[in-house]
């Protein structure tokens, strides 16, 4: 990548120390009716920038601060979708930089079943909660580089009636499918893919969906899915059969990061990879009758760790080095797991006491904004790790960090430096530990903020 392709990649991440000319960059463009209502949801996201996991009375500091708050999340004319508009936008035109971009979609729930006399929130979980559904279009390069989020979409399901506490099959199937449909819904409010780009855009168990395959592909876009569904095949067998019937032409090593209630680990994966054609469903009367689609199907597994991807993209895979890239660029699809707990974690959104769903979409608006730049600045570390953190880091943020902790500024690379900041968050930086995750990055930037006003005030006071 360029020097200027890497800037351009990084400008997300970079300009964490520049919190109030992100903020008025991602708003300036809001149409919220009032010029006056788009300056105080710029104040307000900068209050919760930056100090995300506390609420609403904290990050606004003041009576006046908090009703105004509510006011705006209140505001008929302001809408999540208003609010996030100008970032959608950003994060499109930059995507136009990289040859190849990764659009990783999913769906959350957002529980808010504590709140009494709740207005407008449907089923989630088992039905017995009560909340709202969320489903995101991340961004980013084939290396992980966060450029922001493309498309966002929020509902609530309807409430099954009294008297029947659960829903039949085939009411259950309606919904799924309906639901389904907001995989390609997301890529439509992108738009066709512009000419000489490659999108791909690559989905879990929910993106197992022949509709959503053959809309996006006529769009232009590339679908890589986790698939589940063992479909008809035009040589008479079945997908899934198939795919495991495929002998190992080869082995590539993925090592994955700690998760909840998994430690990290090294797999070693078989590949194997064949092109297929996947017929329509024949259950579906709207779909029976189209052409089948011309796909690969890329299998990897490792025995001793009982981990199994069967993976389908819409494009030919016909040797290892395109077999195993389709592997690496499925194992990005845990960065919308990570903006998952950024919004829910990190901007507790979930702890709102606001009880009407509208308010509560709003307000959705702001922490999927912060939650993106949580999840950049966690990835920092990652992208650079060996280039001088004089050429990403703020020079008055660098100058303080290495004369409170006895550093040279000329050693320190971005890894080393983001570690330090982490340290200051209570990142206790074991020779075996991994890199920091957002929290204590987060953490140790807020304290490491404090000090930069604390010496910048007394260097202004020694001048005068």
């Amino acid at each position: 990548m360029s020097v200027k392709g890497a800037c351009d990649a990084a400008r997300l991440i970079r300009s964490t120390f520049e919190d109030q000319s992100w903020i008025a960059q991602q708003f300036a463009q809001a149409d919220l009716g009032d010029a006056r209502r788009t300056r105080r949801a710029e104040q307000l996201a900068l209050n919760m920038l930056q100090a995300p996991d506390k609420g609403l009375p904290t990050q606004t500091q003041t009576w006046a601060g908090l009703k105004a708050a509510y006011r705006l999340l209140h505001c008929e004319d302001v809408t999540r979708q208003k609010l996030m508009q100008p970032h959608f936008k950003q994060t499109q035109h930059d995507a136009l930089a990289h040859p190849v971009t990764l659009f990783v979609q999913d769906t959350t729930d957002l529980s808010f079943t504590q709140l009494e006399h709740a207005q407008g929130f449907g089923p989630v979980g088992d039905r017995r909660g009560s909340g709202l559904h969320v489903h995101t279009l991340l961004t980013l390069t084939p290396t992980g580089e966060v450029l922001g989020l493309a498309a966002q979409h929020c509902w609530a399901r309807p409430i099954a009636p009294a008297f029947r506490q659960t829903e039949s099959r085939a009411q259950r199937q309606v919904r799924k499918g309906k639901e389904s449909e907001v995989w390609h819904k997301v890529l439509a409010d992108v738009g066709p893919v512009p000419t000489g780009q490659r999108w791909i855009s690559i989905g879990d168990r929910g993106s197992d969906s022949f509709d959503y395959w053959r809309r996006a592909i006529a769009t232009g876009w590339h679908c890589l899915s986790r698939i589940f569904t063992n479909r008809r095949t035009a040589d008479n067998s079945y997908l899934l059969l198939k795919a495991r019937e495929l002998p190992a032409q080869g082995q590539m090593v993925v090592h994955q990061r700690a998760r909840p209630g998994q430690a990290a680990r090294t797999l070693h994966l078989d590949l194997a990879w064949s092109r297929v054609q996947v017929l329509a469903p024949g259950s579906n009367p709207s779909l029976a009758k189209l052409p089948a689609l011309d796909v690969s199907v890329v299998r990897c597994w490792d025995d001793k760790h009982k981990v199994e991807w069967v993976l389908l993209a819409t494009w030919p895979v016909d040797n290892f080095d395109d077999a195993a890239q389709c592997v690496n660029w499925y194992t990005q699809r845990w960065s919308i797991e990570e903006f998952h707990k950024c919004l829910k974690s990190g901007c507790r959104l979930e702890s709102s006491q606001l009880k009407q769903a509208r308010a509560v979409d709003v307000l959705l608006g702001f922490c999927s904004l912060v939650a993106v730049r949580l999840l950049a600045l966690a990835r920092l570390a990652r992208i650079h790790p060996h280039e001088p953190a004089s050429e990403f880091v703020d020079h008055d943020n660098l100058a303080v960090l290495c004369a409170m902790r006895n550093l040279e500024p000329k050693t320190l690379t971005v890894r080393s430096y983001w570690r330090e900041v982490a340290r200051i968050g209570g990142f206790l930086a074991r020779t075996h530990d991994g890199d920091p995750g957002w929290k204590t990055l987060w953490q140790g930037l807020t304290k490491l903020e404090q000090w930069v006003i604390a010496w910048k005030n007394g260097y202004e006071k020694g001048r005068r």
